[in-house]
Parts: structure tokens; C-alpha cells; sequence
């Protein structure tokens, strides 16, 4: 649990009523369960500082009620959660007592293909292993898979405590897992210490998607947003303006941060363009990524075809697509693509492809 005295619970005091408006009103606009499913804490966070680094909580569920406190005491230093089946899941959780119960309940509430989603998401996994079955630090089946799945996706593996003498404990040393002895403030000294890379955009979807494909290519390094201006319009309509409004971000980002060191500077501007006349409109995806030296890579990345009666209402009655799917076609989502793809793509996919494309010839 956070401790007395901890930088966020002395400022939740000093500023609890100011904090209780800013998240009421701001519940207004920002609509959406991803929202809404916040803790109260998260919400302020979230408020101050947008783009949060992501964990996901695994172990066996024996450790339910360590997983709550644990999930409570990152969320106090700053990270979102993810957890096993959910909180209220957690809540009310007795381990199964039959091997055919367990297996009954992980198919009828897919457990592994939603912690699996919940990895992907994340920017790393906590490993709570204490004592089990007379095996001290225990580590079973569901959360070695879970380990695998976070190596495979070059997410950082925390554990909780030290790895357990058991068979697969080569496996285990294999994937690297960071050891931190019951102490959970290592994972925010671990994260402090990355390399920098700066965004020109402190869009939440960029940031993720600039991290996520850092990660594809190993590259592990703290992601941070600056505002840039573009000198475009707000809905670019071409290739051209697409990219000159992503040069023009970068060249503004580069004399924000200067004197600051840095792996990479990224810069993405998105659009929509003509492709074919038998078409209309696709979105558009310019990707400019500069490292240190100077090095410069470019990705242009076309993405779905937009119908005409959507872009007919951009930029007037709405300044863009994300609000016009929002608004006219009640999404909870400001994703225009995961609603012409019926849920199947998303715009945070479209975008890791963007700077995995423009990494691939850079990194």
C-alpha cells in the first residue's frame, strides 16, 4: 500500500477539492469505458500526465488478494494496471478446487486470450511469486506462459521475488526476468533510468504506438510527448500535406529539445489522400524517425478506405474523422478505423506499422 507521507497522497490532501471538480468535469468530454473504468487515483493521473506506462499483473490466482494490493500500489506511483479477470473478478475469487473447474472457467471466460490482450498492451509484466504449495517463490503453468508471451514481445518481466528452484527455472533465467525483492519503487527507478526518445505529438495514441514499435525492434526507451505545430490543417488531404506537416512537426521538435539527450526523435502526422479514381479517399501515415547521429528514415504507410459519406462531413460539421465516428455514429471509441473494420483493426496497429516501417531501415 502507498506509504504516508508519499509525494501523491500529500498532494491528493492539499488539493483534493480542485482535483474532485477537474475529474467531474472532465468525465463530461472524456467519453469512453476506457475512462470511466479508472480507478479515482488513475483519473488524476491520467489528468496530469496522460501517457502512462503500463503493467500487467500475472501469478497464480492463489495471490489474489497480494495482486490487489500490488495493482494499488503501482497505481499510486503512476502506472496503469491491467489484473487477472478484471478487479471485481478479483474481489471474489476462490481458487477452483477440481482440475476440471479450473479448466471449465479459463475456456467459458478465456482467460488466457484476454491476459494475453492485456500483455500486448502493456509495457511490461509483475511477477507475483510468494510461497505456494510448499515451493518457495512460487511460479506455476499460467504465469510461465504469461512470462513467454511478455519475452516473444519484448515487454520487461518483473518479478516480484527471486526465481524458484523448480524444472523449468533455465527457462526461466533464459527470458531475463528483473529481480526486485519485494520492492516495487525499482520498477519506476527501472523505467527513470531508459533512454529518452521524444514524439512531436502528446497525443496518448501516438506515444503508445511510438513505444510499441520502438519495442519491436528491442529498442526500450521512455517515450515522451511534446507539443509541435504542423503549419497544416488540422485533416491533412494529401500526401503532401501529410508530410510537410511531419517535417515541419520534427523541425519544431528538434528546437524544442534541444541541449536534451536522446536515442530518437519521431515524428508522425496522419492524413487522408486519393489513391485510385475508382476509390475514394485512405487514411495516411507519414513517419519521419531521426536518431542521435542524425540519421533520418521515413515511412508513408496508406491504411483503410474512407467512404465518401464520412469525409462529405469533414472538416465541417466535424474537424475530423475520430470525432465524426464519435459524435454521429455514437462510438465510444475517437477511432474511425476500428469502426469501418467492425473492432478487427485499430488505429493504435496502424500507427506501430508506421514506425516499425520507418525504424527498419534506421535501427
Amino acid at each position: 500500500m502507498p506509504k504516508k507521507g508519499s509525494p501523491f497522497l500529500d498532494f491528493f490532501r492539499h488539493n483534493y477539492g480542485r482535483i474532485a471538480q477537474l475529474v467531474r468535469a472532465s468525465s463530461l468530454y472524456l467519453e469512453g469505458s476506457w475512462f470511466e473504468s479508472m480507478s479515482a487515483h488513475q483519473k488524476i493521473l491520467f489528468l496530469f500526465h496522460p501517457f502512462m506506462i503500463t503493467l500487467t499483473i500475472c501469478g497464480s490466482m492463489r495471490f489474489a488478494k497480494e495482486m490487489d494490493e500490488t495493482r494499488l500500489v503501482l497505481e499510486a506511483d503512476g502506472f496503469k494496471v491491467f489484473v487477472p479477470g478484471g478487479l471485481s473478478d478479483l474481489a471474489s475469487y476462490k481458487e477452483s478446487g477440481s482440475h476440471d473447474e479450473a479448466v471449465k472457467r479459463k475456456i467459458q471466460n478465456d482467460y488466457i486470450n484476454e491476459h494475453y490482450k492485456y500483455i500486448k498492451q502493456s509495457d511490461g509484466i509483475v511477477v507475483i511469486n510468494h510461497d505456494k504449495n510448499e515451493v518457495q517463490n512460487y511460479v506455476g503453468g499460467n504465469a510461465l506462459m504469461e512470462i513467454g508471451f511478455a519475452f516473444t514481445l519484448n515487454r520487461d518481466i518483473f518479478f516480484l521475488n527471486p526465481i524458484p528452484m523448480v524444472s523449468y527455472k533455465a527457462e526461466i533465467e533464459a527470458m531475463r526476468p528483473i529481480i526486485i525483492d519485494g520492492d516495487l519503487s525499482k520498477i519506476n527507478q527501472y523505467y527513470n533510468k531508459l533512454s529518452k526518445a521524444y514524439l512531436s505529438s502528446e497525443s496518448v495514441l501516438k506515444l503508445s504506438a511510438t513505444s510499441f514499435g520502438l519495442r519491436e525492434f528491442a529498442i526500450k526507451c521512455e517515450v515522451l510527448g511534446i507539443k509541435t505545430e504542423s503549419k497544416v490543417s488540422e485533416q491533412p488531404f494529401s500526401v503532401d500535406e501529410t508530410y510537410l506537416g511531419a517535417e515541419n512537426r520534427l523541425t519544431d521538435l528538434k528546437k524544442k529539445v534541444e541541449g536534451k539527450a536522446y536515442e530518437y526523435l519521431i515524428s508522425i502526422e496522419s492524413g487522408i489522400t486519393k489513391l485510385h479514381q475508382k476509390h475514394n479517399v485512405h487514411g495516411l501515415s507519414v513517419c519521419i524517425i531521426e536518431n542521435k547521429l542524425g540519421r533520418r528514415s521515413v515511412s508513408i504507410s496508406t491504411e483503410l478506405e474512407v467512404p465518401k459519406e464520412m469525409t462529405d462531413l469533414v472538416p465541417d460539421p466535424y474537424a475530423d474523422l475520430g470525432v465524426l465516428v464519435q459524435k454521429k455514429y455514437g462510438e465510444e471509441n475517437k477511432d474511425p478505423y476500428l469502426f469501418l473494420s467492425k473492432g478487427k483493426i485499430s488505429r493504435n496497429q496502424l500507427l506501430i506499422n508506421a514506425v516499425i516501417k520507418a525504424l527498419a531501415s534506421i535501427s
